[in-house]
């Protein structure tokens, strides 16, 4: 039996294993969270949406030439006890430097809906208003 969490934001996730006596069984275990896919899938939009705006108004160091692109999958940087929200890091390339995109979902316990908080175009990393739907 595996216990495991699923919050609808992230899941638990690992291996399981059995204690059956024998010293050449594994008993190696490892344990992680994970971000739920289209909880991934919508960050990523956000955090491309956030930097083309950012882009756009040309007010927050974004050359308007510049490429931009996903790198990689957005991962899970943390999540809060209290309140169930998870902050998500969306890499991002701009041109030839890298950052990360800041996001944070808070799970709404009427609806099950998660609230997107977004970061300000000149704080990548800091995501503190609603995000534009």
């Amino acid at each position: 039996m595996q216990d495991g969490v699923d919050t609808g934001l992230f899941r638990s996730v690992g291996n399981a294993f059995v204690v059956d006596g024998d010293p050449a069984s594994v008993t190696e275990i490892w344990s992680g969270l994970e971000l739920d896919m289209m909880v991934a899938v919508v960050a990523a939009d956000l955090a491309l949406d956030i930097v083309h705006d950012c882009q756009a108004e040309a007010s927050c160091g974004v050359d308007a030439e510049a490429r931009v692109q996903q790198l990689e999958e957005p991962h899970l940087r943390s999540v809060n006890p209290l309140t169930g929200g998870v902050d998500i890091g969306a890499p991002i390339a701009i041109g030839d430097r890298w950052t990360e995109v800041r996001i944070r979902a808070l799970p709404d316990r009427l609806t099950g809906a998660a609230q997107w908080l977004c970061p300000e175009p000149e704080r990548l990393d800091l995501p503190i208003v609603p995000c534009e739907e």
